[in-house]
């Protein structure tokens, strides 16, 4: 996880105004990005993406610098946006309705793209700071509609699904009931402001 927001080498569209024509251009590169993985024809590079996108080497980066950072957020903007779904379940069923979008996320696609970036991890700084922001995000976001928890106890409920699926195991439904059981009792300790 980044310690420092600021270490990160894109800036995350949703934190600030945007030119709506340079944020179309993003979302077109994300989902080419997203259909190559899916044909996963070989290593994914700047280059192939460029010319598949249509748009420069330099465009690629200027917004993400990296090949790692531009899958990172391909696998951020997969996650499901409408929120509406939370606002009536309890703590656990919050929880559940997390850890299942996180299985759908995690197709072979992006868990196939998430594994490159966790190998790249030990001679790749910029991998590192790719798996931070997809890491960062994805805490945030359950803060966010789940509830507070720390983020050892994040890694605790998500670690094991993520390491199932991009293993090419599959997640079983007790696995997840255990582990919005286990996120419930998280939330139920955290203090009350």
């Amino acid at each position: 996880m980044l310690k420092n927001p600021a270490d990160r080498t894109s800036p995350s569209p949703a934190s600030e105004h945007v030119d709506p024509r340079i944020q179309r251009t993003r979302e077109h590169v994300l989902r080419v990005t997203r259909v190559l993985l899916e044909e996963r024809k070989g290593p994914l590079t700047l280059s192939a993406l460029a010319d598949r996108a249509k748009v420069t080497r330099q465009t690629l980066y200027t917004h993400w610098g990296t090949i790692d950072n531009v899958v990172a957020d391909t696998i951020v903007l997969a996650r499901p946006r409408n929120r509406s779904d939370y606002e009536a379940l309890d703590s656990r069923s919050r929880a559940e309705l997390f850890l299942n979008e996180l299985i759908d996320t995690l197709d072979p696609a992006m868990s196939g793209a998430i594994a490159s970036i966790i190998g790249a991890l030990q001679y790749d700084e910029a991998a590192g700071n790719s798996f931070g922001k997809v890491d960062d995000d994805l805490f945030a976001e359950f803060i966010s509609v789940v509830g507070p928890i720390t983020h050892d106890q994040f890694v605790e409920l998500t670690g094991p699904i993520v390491i199932s699926i991009i293993s090419g195991g599959t997640v079983s439904r007790e696995l997840v009931l255990s582990l919005a059981e286990r996120a419930a009792q998280f939330l139920n300790q955290a203090p009350r402001s």
